[in-house]
This record gives structure tokens, C-alpha cells and sequence, in this order.
């Protein structure tokens, strides 16, 4: 692919100019809940990578802070029964499984997505820019962004989406979902991991969760964003930042829901729900969410310390839930880990229940629209050239203007 090739020309240029930012240091690494810390440098680090051990790596990272208050809000904003539907069930019509499909393997065409690697720069940066394009080209009422977020250390950034909530008296209460992007190999950390379903999938999933939710027109109470985390594979060390950063922020993150592995498939219709680690009220949430929305069953599933980056808003105070493929998929952190191993239909139901836990916590807003207005209809003209009649309007008056 050309222009994947041109992006990692450009990107590789900047990151041979820049060079990572350095990490020969030592990384205080915790091992378990009731670990005091070690010092490890980075051989002994790529050690416990190789041999899949479990690390929270906290160097650097400031205490937790309590935050009474916003817990408090958080268990408000947990919902004790299913309310929306319409909206729900009109936003999972709008899921599209190509869109889907075309991105997955877009992503899983990089070479890896090593958080430290020129490629792995370069898969952030493709998934900035297909945010961004869809947020120009969707004719959404509310507002939406997107923008990177730079950790010191390394050099790939994390990615965060929001939509902002309509209600001035909830929009500081933040619903996330969330999931990482980067990708590693175990016998090489910089060597080939295509990732597709650690952790491509979870990655289009949270995509495609906020791409349904615009097309839908769902303009929440509470605001939601959609986080996509830098460096996971080496102590959850993106999402840590981040949590941190919203901890010591005071930003009321009223429940998060993290994505990480979810398209391995067996033939088995159940979907894991992480029981330590984890929310009580928010995980029970999510299996509401899942008998009312979704045709998969539940199963619960403890994943251990430091598991994904759920644990790292856990950490921090924060109430998370997350549900995994109910059978692990042996391929992860391989060169199999290829686009035949992640099912498309068990995406779709991921999907699906990320958008109810979206629409279920974050509440419509008063004046939701769940269909897209008359004025918005979408004209093509041929087959290449599409402009919705908004903008066809808006073209006509600025160049009669100018006449």
C-alpha cells in the first residue's frame, strides 16, 4: 500500500530526527498487589514480556488520590434497568461491518505497532486520522473531537475521541471506553506482530462503537470518550498516564468499560466478564447490558493482577468492568496473530454491547435526535462524488456571495 508505505517514510524520518525519547533507565516494576516494587532494566523487563508475566510498571507515577466525591457520582450514573432502547437498538442499525473489516486490515498491515517503533508511531497516527475524517465527514449535531495524548518516554501516542455531553449539569461526568492499540511479539518485542485480535479488535470495536454513535446522531447527557492506549504490552504504561493524570485531574469518570482481546471464537457464544480487578455495580451494569442487547451469554472470568488497561483506571480510583472472548486465543503476541483468527460476527457483538453500555451511562440528552434530519440527506452524484445537502447549500450561498 503506497500511502501506508509514504506514512512510514514520513513518520520514520521524524522518529530517526526525534529518536525515542530514552528508556535505558530503570522501570520500578510491581508484580502483584502485595509487591513493594523492583528496579529492572529494560533486558529484564523484555524478559518478563517473553515469558508473559503479568508487570504494572510505576515509575514515575504519583500515588492515587481519593476521590469520594466522584465515586459518589459514579454510582448515580449507574443505571439499575435498561431505558433506552430506541436509541440503542437505532444505533446498532447503524454498525457497518465492511467499515469494520476495511479498517481491521488497515491496521493489522503494519508490521507491528511496537510502542517505541517507527510503525507503531505511524498506527497511532493512522487512527488519529481516521477519527478525524469521520468527525468531517459525518453530519453529527453534537460535539465531537479528537486529539493525541504524548507520554514522556516514548514515542507513540495514545488517542482520545469525546463526545461532549449536552447537559451542563452532567457533561463533567465522562463515560470511557477504552482499549490499546499497540501490538508486541514475545520472542522479539520489536519483531512482527500484526495484532489483529490483540489488539486490532478491541481497537475497532471502540471505533466503531463511536462511529455508530454519530451516525446515530446520539447526543449524550454525560460526556463520552473513547480512548485508544499507547504502550499496554509494557506495563500498561499509556493507560497509567492517563488514569493518573484524570486522578490527580479531578476529572469524574463515572465508569469505564476496557476492550482488549475480543475476537477469538470457538464456536462458543459467551463473552467474559472480568470479576476481579474490577467494579462490582458497573460489571453487573454490563451484564444488563448484555441480556437486554446482545445474543451472547455471560461468564465470569478472573484475569489476574495488572491483566489490561481496565486496571489501571482500577488503580486510580476509578470504577471500571470488562468483558474478553470467552475462549483466550493462542495466538496473541505471535506472527499468527493475523485477520483468520478474529470472527467478524463476535465484533459485531462486542459492538453492540459497547454501544448500549454508551447509551445506557451516558443518557440521551433531552433533545436527542435519533434520526439524521431531512436537510441531511446524503445525495451522490455518480459514484465518486458525495456531498449531503447541508453542504451543497452552504457552497451554493458562499459563492453567490462572492458573484
Amino acid at each position: 500500500m503506497k500511502i501506508q508505505a509514504i506514512l512510514i517514510v514520513i513518520y520514520g524520518v521524524l522518529y530517526a530526527v526525534a529518536a525515542p525519547p530514552s528508556e535505558t533507565e530503570n522501570r520500578f516494576i510491581k508484580l502483584n498487589d502485595n509487591d513493594a516494587g523492583h528496579w529492572l532494566d529494560e533486558e529484564e523487563v523484555d524478559n518478563l514480556i517473553q515469558r508473559n508475566i503479568r508487570f504494572f510498571d510505576v515509575t514515575n507515577l504519583p500515588e492515587p488520590k481519593a476521590n469520594n466525591a466522584s465515586i459518589a457520582k459514579a454510582y448515580d450514573a449507574m443505571p439499575d434497568s435498561m431505558k433506552f432502547q430506541t436509541n440503542v437498538k437505532y444505533a446498532i442499525s447503524r454498525i457497518d461491518e465492511d467499515r469494520v473489516g476495511k479498517f481491521l486490515t488497515h491496521f493489522t498491515s503494519f508490521f507491528n505497532r511496537y510502542y517505541n517503533s517507527d510503525t507503531g508511531v505511524a498506527s497511532a497516527l493512522s487512527l488519529l486520522d481516521e477519527v478525524n475524517d469521520f468527525i468531517h465527514r459525518s453530519n453529527y449535531s453534537g460535539n465531537a473531537s479528537v486529539r493525541t495524548y504524548k507520554h514522556q518516554g516514548w514515542l507513540q501516542k495514545s488517542v482520545i475521541a469525546r463526545i461532549e455531553g449536552a447537559n451542563p449539569e452532567l457533561a463533567t461526568e465522562v463515560v470511557i471506553l477504552g482499549a490499546h492499540l499497540d501490538s508486541k511479539n514475545s520472542e522479539d518485542p520489536q519483531g512482527e506482530a500484526r495484532g489483529a485480535n490483540d489488539n486490532g479488535s478491541g481497537t475497532v470495536v471502540v471505533l466503531e462503537v463511536f462511529r455508530a454513535l454519530l451516525d446515530s446522531n446520539f447526543v449524550p447527557q454525560r460526556t463520552i470518550e473513547f480512548q485508544w492506549y499507547s504502550a499496554e504490552e509494557v506495563g500498561l504504561k499509556g493507560s497509567a498516564d492517563i488514569a493518573s493524570a484524570y486522578s490527580h485531574g479531578d476529572v469524574n469518570v463515572v465508569g469505564m468499560i476496557n476492550f482488549d482481546i475480543v475476537g477469538y471464537n470457538t464456536g462458543v457464544e459467551k463473552i467474559s466478564v472480568l470479576s476481579d480487578y474490577t467494579n462490582d455495580k458497573l460489571s453487573e451494569v454490563l451484564r444488563k447490558v448484555m441480556k437486554e442487547y446482545i445474543s451472547y451469554e455471560a461468564k465470569d472470568l478472573k484475569c489476574g493482577y495488572a491483566c489490561t488497561d481496565h486496571y489501571s483506571f482500577t488503580y486510580n480510583g476509578f470504577p471500571t468492568c470488562a468483558p474478553l472472548e470467552a475462549v483466550p486465543n493462542p495466538y496473541m503476541h505471535t506472527t499468527q496473530d493475523i485477520l483468520t483468527v478474529v470472527n467478524r460476527t463476535q465484533l459485531t457483538e462486542f459492538t453492540k454491547l459497547g454501544l448500549g453500555f454508551a447509551i445506557e451511562m451516558a443518557t440521551p440528552g433531552t433533545n436527542n435526535i435519533t434520526k439524521p434530519s431531512n436537510s441531511d440527506v446524503t445525495v451522490a452524484i455518480g459514484s465518486k462524488f458525495v456531498l449531503s445537502t447541508g453542504i451543497f447549500l452552504s457552497l451554493y450561498l458562499s459563492i453567490k456571495t462572492m458573484l
